[in-house]
């Protein structure tokens, strides 16, 4: 029923742990002093929720709703999880976006089996430990276990959600540990929310309760970037080699020696039959990262030395002439370095010329000679 799988979520969440006091009602026409008062009575945040959802439940029709009102919500659901996909695609570098089929299909398993499961596992469980209770030594493992089990819970669903949503290829032993640190984090921040809800709000500060509304908008953000911290630290950690090596390429000046290398990494396979080159194939041959290839053979596309080839599945490369057609003075008309032409600037007359001089005489040592006269088959 709803109820059950009301409460079976509450608890899972664990906002079954959070209380707040009520102050008990005076009957109209009685006056209160301090020795007819009554206590406050203390209640768990979860029975207000289930008994607010069980009053919404019995007026919430679909006649009241409307049509338009289903498409709203409909819409705000859809719109949340458009956010978290992007949010995730973005952080784990996917390249495309999903299609608006498979992006539905996706959707409305998460909303739909996503609580199915929760509420299912809530409810094994629960059985679970009735029927073991009993067994003194399974009884004490089983206390642990209710006690560790919302966790891993949260954590298991928390991971498959980094591991699903993005439309790339996401480890499930990162996914499982960016989950393993955001869920404590987030259990911090919901404990310190339920704290100033007791001490404040429970006990009928007035300031305490103007409070809540931002504080709780506070806490959604502060849930909100942890979501997104976990997915970031799962994809730093599957991919810290890639980083390093990412980070390593920045400094790489392009110099002709440079260019060429890059430039026979796809004409080699290119020249040989096998057609247009994946970028992952040219990064493999070069022993760098797929982006950082993709810094060197960037401009090697505006020189028109190479051209690419935008296919479904990848990114492609292919020479843009004849390799009999490509001069090797044209590699040495790349743009120099950040702030190699200020340090020139800097020389003296002499050593200007001098330098001039020796690239000159390069260019016309190297006159004539092309592309096709450097690659090993053709020698």
């Amino acid at each position: 029923t709803t109820k059950a799988g009301i409460e079976k979520l509450l608890k899972a969440v664990g906002l079954d742990q959070i209380v707040i006091s009520e102050r008990a009602k005076t009957p109209p026409g009685q006056r209160t002093t301090p020795e007819t008062q009554q206590p406050a009575k203390v209640v768990k945040l979860a029975d207000t929720i289930q008994r607010l959802v069980a009053r919404v439940e019995r007026k919430l029709t679909l006649g009241r709703i409307g049509p338009v009102g289903v498409l709203l919500l409909i819409w705000a659901v859809l719109t949340l999880l458009t956010t978290m996909e992007r949010s995730l695609n973005r952080i784990f570098g996917a390249r495309r976006v999903r299609s608006l089929g498979r992006r539905v299909l996706l959707y409305w398993s998460v909303v739909t089996l996503g609580p199915l499961l929760l509420v299912t596992a809530g409810y094994l469980g629960a059985a679970a430990t009735q029927v073991l209770q009993d067994i003194p030594v399974v009884s004490w493992v089983l206390a642990t276990v209710g006690w560790v089990g919302p966790i891993v819970v949260e954590i298991a669903f928390l991971a498959a959600v980094y591991k699903l949503m993005p439309n790339t290829h996401v480890k499930f032993n990162a996914a499982v540990g960016g989950a393993a640190v955001a869920i404590p984090l987030w259990l911090i921040a919901k404990w310190a929310f339920g704290l100033y809800v007791y001490n404040l709000v429970g006990k009928g500060s007035l300031y305490g309760t103007l409070g809540l509304l931002p504080l709780f908008l506070l806490w959604l953000n502060l849930s909100w970037l942890l979501f997104l911290f976990g997915a970031t630290l799962a994809h730093t950690a599957a991919n810290l080699a890639e980083m390093q090596a990412d980070e390593e390429s920045e400094r790489f000046v392009l110099t002709p020696s440079v260019l060429l290398a890059a430039t026979a990494a796809v004409a080699g396979p290119y020249l040989a039959g096998s057609g247009p080159v994946p970028l992952e194939q040219v990064a493999a041959r070069l022993r760098l990262t797929s982006a950082a290839a993709e810094r060197l053979l960037d401009p090697l596309i505006e020189m028109h030395i190479l051209s690419r080839v935008d296919a479904e599945d990848a990114r492609a490369y292919l020479l843009a002439r004849p390799a009999e057609k490509i001069p090797i003075p044209e590699l040495m008309a790349v743009d120099e370095p950040k702030g190699a032409a200020g340090v020139r600037r800097r020389y003296p007359t002499e050593i200007a010329e001098t330098v001039a001089r020796f690239e000159s005489h390069t260019r016309d040592a190297l006159t004539g000679l092309t592309l096709a006269d450097l690659l090993p088959h053709n020698r």
